[in-house]
């Protein structure tokens, strides 16, 4: 015979087999005595589980404020970390523009003019070799710079103190970026000349090749020179000075 006592919570926590819970459901029809344990058994079983709800609905709570919280506080973190961030990119920018002024790049694009020759020098008498001078003119002017370079190069080893052959020749390599190279012929040029005429002149665009090598200190010396001698050249030489400054 079945113990129907023993069954009771199994019943109510709906763990009894199919056969068990038949039997067990046919002697709760007519049993009131069970019915009561039954119905009691359900209720404590009921109270336990709402219980059991409240107070994990209670650490879920706290469970729920802390993630918040710390949600929050990456959320703080990271706003944070992101606006510090964008501030120093600011700082910097601001550096950049308000203490070191533009770049050297930046004053020698916007001073730079290739040299313009004075004019066509080509003397009737000299016959074929006027006649290429005045090619190579043509070709300077036209900004055929590789075609004219090797005719110029040669013709400062022919003429050493060629000065327009030279400030052709220095443009040329500015404009083909060998500014090393059109310093070192300029500097040449300055230390062997006694024309005070083209003085100015070769100091100029020997500051612009010093400037495109982006050689601040030596800039400086040699525009401080050309502002001093209050020449064509002063008003740049100035405006770049003040452009450099920290």
């Amino acid at each position: 015979m079945m113990n129907h006592w023993i069954l009771i919570d199994d019943y109510v926590l709906g763990t009894l087999s199919e056969e068990k819970r038949r039997a067990f459901e046919q002697e709760l029809a007519i049993n009131k005595s069970l019915q009561k344990e039954v119905k009691l058994c359900a209720e404590l079983q009921k109270s336990i589980y709402e219980d059991d709800v409240i107070t994990l609905r209670e650490k879920l709570k706290v469970s729920q404020r802390s993630f918040t919280k710390a949600k929050t506080k990456r959320k703080t973190l990271l706003i944070s970390i992101t606006t510090a961030a964008s501030l120093l990119i600011i700082i910097a920018i601001r550096v950049a523009l308000t203490d070191y002024g533009p770049t050297h790049a930046v004053l020698y694009n916007r001073y730079f003019q290739p040299y313009k020759v004075v004019g066509d020098r080509r003397d009737e008498n000299q016959g074929s070799s006027a006649y290429h001078r005045g090619e190579a003119i043509r070709l300077y002017t036209n900004g055929e710079y590789d075609q004219v370079m090797p005719w110029l190069e040669a013709q400062i080893i022919r003429d050493s103190i060629d000065l327009e052959a030279t400030l052709m020749l220095s443009t040329v390599y500015l404009r083909t970026d060998n500014a090393e190279k059109a310093e070192e012929i300029l500097t040449k040029m300055l230390y062997s000349s006694n024309s005070i005429t083209f003085t100015e002149t070769l100091e100029w665009y020997l500051a612009l090749s010093l400037l495109r090598q982006g050689k601040i200190e030596e800039v400086k010396k040699n525009l401080r020179k050309i502002a001093h001698e209050e020449g064509f050249y002063s008003g740049e030489a100035l405006a770049i000075l003040e452009s450099l400054k920290p």
